[in-house]
């Protein structure tokens, strides 16, 4: 029995293309954004120690796994900018110490790299006497 060429390539077809939408089916949970949940406290006395944390998540589930974690952290005005390594927590929360000596209004940007995505949200805090 003689098969078409034609059939033979639309199967082959049918088959290719049903296989590809399953695999992106399966990847699209891994398509979600991470989210990074950035919240120091809104005011910070100086000489205390405090722990500034951000957590992250993708698609509603904690990420354990990031890739790395900084915490990028000036006083408003200075060139200078510290990076620190954030350590793992636990619960998708990546978190630091620090003291600040001095008062002022300072910035801390969180850069998140996780899952082949990056993140980096910015907040505003007060450090007061």
């Amino acid at each position: 029995m003689k098969r078409s060429p034609v059939v033979l390539i639309a199967v082959l077809l049918t088959l290719l293309s049903a296989g590809c939408a399953t695999v992106q089916n399966n990847d699209a949970d891994s398509l979600q954004p991470i989210e990074v949940e950035l919240a120091p406290p809104a005011q910070i006395k100086a000489g205390e120690q405090v722990t500034l944390s951000a957590r992250v998540t993708q698609n509603g589930q904690d990420v354990d796994d990031a890739w790395e974690v900084l915490f990028e952290i000036w006083l408003a005005g200075e060139d200078e900018h510290e990076m620190i390594k954030g350590t793992n927590q636990k619960g998708g929360v990546y978190s630091i110490e620090k003291t600040f000596d001095q008062t002022g209004t300072y910035y801390i940007v969180s850069h998140v790299t996780a899952r082949s995505m990056h993140s980096m949200p910015k907040k505003q805090f007060e450090v007061i006497p």
